[in-house]
């Protein structure tokens, strides 16, 4: 990526972490965040930059994982 403009590289890290929520693409081998959860461990910044689109949607089945949602956000508030 060093070659390529800055505006470019965000746009690509932006893409890549949004998930689709498609219906029609299963997601029992990965979580729809897979790509988006992935690219966070690359560096702080590229974290900085994927996490609003990782938080833009989400998807919380049961109570349990509003629970480790609440618990992610707080703890964002450290970084």
């Amino acid at each position: 990526f060093s070659k390529l403009p800055t505006e470019l590289t965000l746009l690509i890290f932006q893409y890549t972490a949004q998930p689709t929520f498609d219906q029609n693409e299963g997601y029992k081998s990965k979580s729809p965040y897979f790509s988006a959860l992935r690219l966070c461990l690359v560096s702080k910044l590229v974290r900085r930059i994927v996490l609003p689109e990782l938080l833009h949607t989400v998807s919380l089945p049961n109570f349990d994982n509003l629970k480790m949602f609440v618990r992610a956000l707080l703890m964002q508030k450290q970084y």
